[in-house]
């Protein structure tokens, strides 16, 4: 019995292992073949490597570097093989078996690579790559020369990408150096980065081989007309000038529309710009690169999944995201190089920069006048629209990582209804993120002077060139002996003599210590402090859950737009200091929050200059601790009255407690002379869903002057004195009630005319009537029947040459051009008319001022019947002049003069009685007009 159940237990055992092999065996690798484009330290190392650029088009006789499963340390053996190659080739593999062979392609024409690979799991299937070797044939067109199909030249297809490299530098790369143009040194050894195919080891047609056989040799001078010289006497030589299409894309010969084995090539690696751009002196940019964040290539988040990261994640993404010549997005991982910033065929922008549009921000802010900065803002800004986002806890919080463009403007943070300042970089620094990060070097002397040594030797000096200029884009550098170096070059522009950045101090102890400290000093003391009142409470370590309260959610999230900035409040420290503040004043006495104007409407049937307001209760008008008390109503200065004076405060809180109850007192908040706001009124809190309440306006939009809008604030006054401010918004006000219809209108003939009277204005804002007449009964009054305008209650009609029955009406006009109804017709019968031509107005007169009294600014009317030397002068009631108005000659007319109660200084007058005069030659007149408080 023993044996039969342990011979039942082989065989379950057997079972389970042949299930197991049968199931789950694993998979075998697959192969991958890669170009490698050495970099200028294998070069250098080994002179006879030649880099390749990374493109399966290459010249004949130039090495071909190949890399199989790079990465990938599970790969127990390679098998490579040149499948297919020309008849007439003997090239071949120098090491089949090795991770990265390499071969010379020696005759012209299409080369088949295959490999196979082998792991623990077994062997790969083949997997093979076109390699396409050929001679070069230049684009076509240098020198003014005719593009030849026939030689497969790129101008014949291609002429739009033509004539848009025809506009770049590379176009003119040999030429204009060749002539001295801008240089101070050329040399033949330069040759092989200013021309086609140029490779001593290699006989392909590039330069240096047309070149030999042509018998043209490098000129002894360099001056003007060695190019022409060369066209002329060397027209082949010339073609294979400067730094054409072949280049980038490899030899044409092959091309003639054929790409399905390679026969042209395009790469978005850096090799092929680092074919040139390799070395010092004149060409560091990949040494510097290398040493920046852009050259880590992030295989996360890459991937067709991630359609929206990889513009921005990768440099392939980026640049099919953003040129239109792709129509999809390429999702393959890849770092941002040369070519995701600088475009090879466009030179519509300066350095080629690829896209500077303005950029929306996620809040719906338009980003722009970054200069060559605004390339760098399509992907350091944040992907939130903040005021949206922080409403609900999400996982991986906060504003994306990279938030320094809306950090640069100010934008799209948690403001907490509170001011918050703005710091003026994005004003005055012409090129934003390009002038502060790619600090310009020019020689190791350059480096010692930017820091002050000058025995600091050439290897350091070199080694800061590397990491902390141009496309490192650092600014901070620590070596390896730990010290820290700081690039604040481009600030002694502004920050005269600093050496550091925290040589740029704070206006005030921000983080509490009790020490004013540098900026940097400041915002990281206030992110330590703000993280240890962030759940979990007294740790530094912030993990947002969705445990946190609302309140927390929007403390949190400044705290991540601080942080994930980068720059410790240099961006723009005022709002990075006030946004600290508002989280650090909403976690400690609550968040009260500001709410919204939602509508700013004319009040309607009134005579203007009034608004009614209505806004959201404020979050903390209720039941909370603190809460909203009271709420006040706030009105942006007019210009008319900027030059006022004004109580200086440093913010609205400040403002607020200063005014007590009075009104139109006026402030000047901060350094800003446009920023002055009058308070209006108080209304109190009283746990209402909205409020509202009728404000007065200083002007009414009009018929005749056009929109005025008037601007507001609402502010929220919580029980901890703590105050919080709406946005401002617009609204304007009309003079909604016509004048009264005149009444009385009667006539009578003196001499020749015709002349009206009828009853004297009764609204207080009249400004003139209007005198219709018609030779038919019952009309209408309009443009064509009008005969004059008048301000007084009298109009002489001298405009009749005939005989006639004529039909007069008469309308009223307020100040803000609303018509009364005309009057009742009145019916004149003329006859023995011989009259001249009529003028308007028909005697000098001046208008009482509107309105009256007045509170700041009334506006004075006058008539000439003639031209004339006008003046209007205001004087107190002791005599004195105060304000002279008008002092001119004048055509005739109706004309009208406004007096915002400055006197000839600038400064404001008492409210009181004033009287004003008007001479016109022998006439005077004099009235009174009261201004108030």
């Amino acid at each position: 019995m023993i044996l039969k159940r342990a011979y039942v237990l082989i065989l379950l055992s057997a079972a389970a292992v042949f299930i197991a092999t049968s199931f789950f065996v694993a998979d075998p690798p697959t192969a991958e073949i890669e170009l490698l484009a050495f970099s200028p330290e294998d070069v250098a190392a080994d002179p006879t490597k030649l880099v390749s650029a990374g493109l399966p088009n290459i010249g004949v006789g130039i090495r071909v570097y190949l890399i199989g499963n790079k990465g990938d340390a599970t790969i127990t053996g390679y098998s490579w093989a040149i499948g297919t190659k020309p008849a007439s080739s003997s090239a071949a593999l120098d090491d089949a078996s090795s991770q990265t062979p390499f071969f010379t392609p020696d005759t012209a024409g299409q080369y088949k690579i295959t490999l196979t690979v082998t792991n623990a799991d077994g062997t790969s299937n083949p997997v093979e790559l076109w390699i396409n070797a050929g001679t070069y044939v230049g684009v076509g067109t240098v020198g003014g020369a005719t593009p030849d199909y026939k030689k497969s030249q790129c101008a014949v297809c291609h002429s739009r990408k033509e004539e848009a490299w025809a506009q770049t530098k590379h176009a003119t790369a040999l030429q204009k150096k060749i002539d001295g143009e801008g240089v101070s040194f050329f040399a033949e050894s330069c040759l092989e980065c200013h021309t086609v195919g140029y490779r001593d080891d290699a006989v392909n047609a590039g330069f240096d081989d047309v070149a030999s056989d042509s018998g043209w040799t490098f000129p002894s001078t360099i001056e003007a007309g060695n190019f022409l010289d060369m066209v002329i006497n060397f027209p082949e030589v010339a073609a294979k000038a400067n730094v054409q299409c072949e280049n980038c894309h490899g030899p044409g010969s092959e091309h003639a529309a054929r790409t399905s084995k390679n026969q042209i090539a395009k790469s978005f690696e850096s090799g092929v710009c680092e074919q040139c751009h390799d070395a010092a002196p004149y060409h560091i940019f990949p040494s510097q690169w290398q040493n920046s964040k852009h050259f880590v290539a992030t295989k996360y988040p890459s991937g067709p999944s991630r359609g929206s990261c990889v513009q921005c994640h990768t440099g392939t993404g980026f640049i099919t995201t953003y040129d239109n010549d792709y129509d999809e997005v390429n999702t393959t991982y890849s770092n941002i190089n040369c070519q995701t910033c600088h475009d090879p065929h466009s030179r519509d922008n300066e350095h080629q920069i690829r896209k500077m549009d303005d950029v929306t921000l996620f809040n719906g802010f338009v980003a722009s006048g970054g200069g060559l900065g605004q390339i760098c803002m399509n992907c350091h800004m944040s992907r939130r629209d903040a005021d949206e986002y922080v409403l609900d806890y999400h996982s991986h919080y906060g504003p994306h990582y990279g938030p320094q463009t809306d950090m640069l403007f100010g934008t799209n943070a948690i403001e907490f209804g509170k001011p918050v300042g703005i710091s003026p970089h994005m004003d005055v620094v012409e090129n934003t993120c390009v002038t502060c990060h790619m600090q310009e070097f020019t020689s190791t002397g350059d480096v010692k002077t930017d820091f002050g040594d000058p025995a600091m030797t050439d290897e350091k000096a070199g080694e800061l060139r590397d990491n902390i200029y141009g496309h490192s884009f650092w600014n901070v550098y620590t070596d390896a002996a730990d010290t820290k170096y700081e690039n604040v070059k481009a600030c002694n522009t502004c920050h005269v003599g600093i050496t550091s950045f925290d040589d740029i101090k704070a206006q005030q102890d921000f983080d509490g210590d009790l020490v004013i400290e540098g900026v940097q000093s400041e915002v990281t003391g206030m992110l330590e402090s703000l993280a240890l009142q962030l759940p979990p409470i007294g740790d530094p370590a912030v993990t947002v859950t969705s445990a946190y309260t609302p309140v927390q959610l929007k403390a949190v999230y400044n705290y991540l737009f601080v942080k994930n900035d980068g720059s410790k409040g240099v961006h723009n420290a005022a709002y990075a200091f006030g946004l600290l503040n508002a989280a650090f004043d909403a976690l400690n006495i609550g968040d009260i929050g500001a709410g919204a104007i939602s509508v700013i409407n004319d009040v309607p049937n009134d005579q203007g200059k009034q608004v009614e307001l209505q806004w959201f209760r404020f979050p903390g008008d209720g039941d909370t601790d603190p809460k909203i008390v009271k709420y006040g109503v706030w009105r942006k200065v007019d210009n008319m009255t900027a030059k006022a004076s004004k109580v200086a405060v440093n913010n609205f809180d400040e403002m607020f407690n200063q005014i007590g109850k009075a009104e139109n007192l006026l402030f000047k908040v901060g350094e800003s002379e446009a920023d002055v706001w009058s308070f209006v009124k108080e209304v109190p809190a009283a746990e209402l869903a909205a409020y509202a309440t009728v404000a007065a306006t200083i002007f009414d939009s009009t018929i005749t002057s056009g929109m005025y809008w008037s601007y507001f604030r609402i502010s929220g006054h919580g029980t901890n004195n703590d105050v919080v401010m709406s946005v401002a918004d617009s609204g304007y006000s009309v003079d909604n009630l016509d004048p009264s219809v005149p009444a009385g209108l009667n006539a009578s003939i003196v001499g020749n005319n015709v002349v009206l009277t009828w009853a004297e204005p009764v609204d207080d804002d009249f400004d003139n009537f209007a005198v219709y007449r018609s030779d038919t009964p019952g009309f209408s009054p309009d443009q064509g029947t009008l005969v004059g305008r008048v301000i007084t209650n009298s109009f002489e009609d001298i405009d009749l040459h005939d005989d006639g029955t004529f039909f007069y009406r008469v309308s009223a006009f307020d100040y803000s051009g609303n018509e009364s109804d005309a009057s009742e017709e009145y019916q004149m019968i003329v006859t023995g008319v011989d009259g001249d031509i009529g003028r308007l107005p028909t005697k000098f007169d001046l208008g009482q001022n509107y309105p009256n009294p007045f509170n700041p600014a009334t506006v004075v009317r006058y008539a000439l019947p003639a031209a004339s030397d006008v003046k209007i002068t205001i004087y107190n009631l002791l005599g004195q002049v105060v304000r002279t108005l008008v002092q001119t000659y004048e055509s005739a007319g109706i004309k009208q003069v406004t007096w915002n109660g400055l006197d000839d200084r600038g400064i404001p007058v008492s409210p009181g009685v004033y009287l004003y005069k008007m001479q016109a030659g022998s006439y005077v007149e004099i009235k009174k007009m009261v201004l108030v408080k």
